[in-house]
């Protein structure tokens, strides 16, 4: 008995090449710096290059020791943990005045 492997194709999920998703996302990307050059919406970000630094450098802590922590502590604490500090953040940003 031949097996065919594509007889049940239309029930798996078809998902692009990475290449094309980061091509894809890396357009968006282009497309959304180059409008907002040209309406000096990034004057604000100079105005506030202390701000932008202070959140910019706290994200790539953030990153890099939550990417160390993947392996140390299981899935099933860290899950929670960020669904407990998202919506802390979300409340702290509904309540600022």
């Amino acid at each position: 008995m031949q097996v065919d492997e594509y007889a049940d194709a239309d029930r798996r999920e078809v998902n692009p090449p990475i290449e094309v998703e980061s091509a894809t996302w890396f357009t968006g990307v282009l497309v959304a710096f180059a409008r907002y050059s040209r309406d000096s919406s990034f004057a604000s970000l100079r105005a506030n290059k202390g701000f932008v630094l202070a959140m910019a450098t706290g994200s790539i802590i953030s990153t890099i020791f939550g990417g160390l922590l993947l392996g140390a502590v299981p899935e099933a604490v860290l899950i929670p943990l960020m669904v407990a500090l998202l919506l802390a953040s979300a409340i702290k940003v509904w309540r600022h005045n």
